[in-house]
């Protein structure tokens, strides 16, 4: 496979991982609402009319966040040109000693034989799979751990902040 064929298989995975990590921010930010008013109607025994009010808040949070990563780093993701995705290599990798943006700035006509065997034995798979792995461990994580914080509670509790009703 050619470093472009490679750049370009690259690109697609970060975007891809752009986009996970949008949702992972997005499920983590209702979650995190979501448990945020548990803890204020059980600290403040919240009014009906207060829970009914403070219902919607772990849908905006999901879309604040979601609106947030899109127009910031999901946007920058998708707008990556071919040297920019391989200058993140060269930061990652430094035995490639600028091959792999040379390679990019020339074009795929006009590639340079010597340059692609350098790039050829650079682990770039093994480099975009890395950072997929450290940008979505860590927030999957926290937002498993607030679900089944979630879960373990008692339904009446969660379901006094999900779908208020008079009697709660």
């Amino acid at each position: 496979m050619t470093s472009h064929a490679r750049l370009r298989q690259a690109r697609r995975r970060l975007r891809m991982v752009s986009l996970a990590r949008a949702v992972v921010w997005g499920a983590l930010a209702a979650l995190g609402s979501l448990l945020l008013v548990l803890l204020l109607d059980v600290a403040f025994d919240l009014t009906l009319q207060a829970r009914a009010r403070l219902t919607p808040l772990p849908w905006l949070a999901t879309l604040a966040t979601l609106g947030w990563h899109i127009a910031g780093p999901v946007r920058d993701a998708f707008r990556a040109t071919d040297e920019q995705i391989a200058l993140w290599f060269e930061r990652r990798i430094p035995s490639l000693r600028y091959a792999l943006v040379t390679q990019a700035e020339l074009g795929e006509a006009r590639g340079n034989a010597a340059l692609e065997r350098i790039v050829e034995s650079a682990p770039l798979e093994t480099t975009v799979s890395e950072a997929a792995r450290f940008a979505l461990k860590r927030p999957s994580l926290v937002a498993a751990g607030m679900a089944v914080l979630l879960l373990l509670l008692p339904a009446g509790a969660v379901g006094r902040i999900v779908a208020p009703a008079v009697g709660d």
